[in-house]
């Protein structure tokens, strides 16, 4: 969990019940929002990774080829 949002978690536990009680499911869609935002974030990670290693892979068959057509 987001360190900010967990701080946020134990002080509304400090808070009398009642406002307690109205504030747990917005801290619980909070943290949902947050696990959602990270795995969107490792998931565009990965995909810069992959873009990374196909373009190192079409720039050594670039180099191939015009070593090829070098040698012509």
């Amino acid at each position: 969990m987001n360190p900010t949002i967990a701080k946020l978690s134990q002080a509304v536990e400090s808070l009398p019940e009642e406002h307690a009680r109205e504030l747990r499911p917005i801290i619980a869609e909070l943290a949902e929002e947050d696990k959602q935002l990270a795995d969107v974030l490792a998931d565009v990670t990965l995909a810069g990774q992959r873009m990374m290693h196909e373009a190192q892979s079409v720039k050594r068959e670039l180099a191939a080829a015009n070593r090829k057509l070098a040698g012509l």
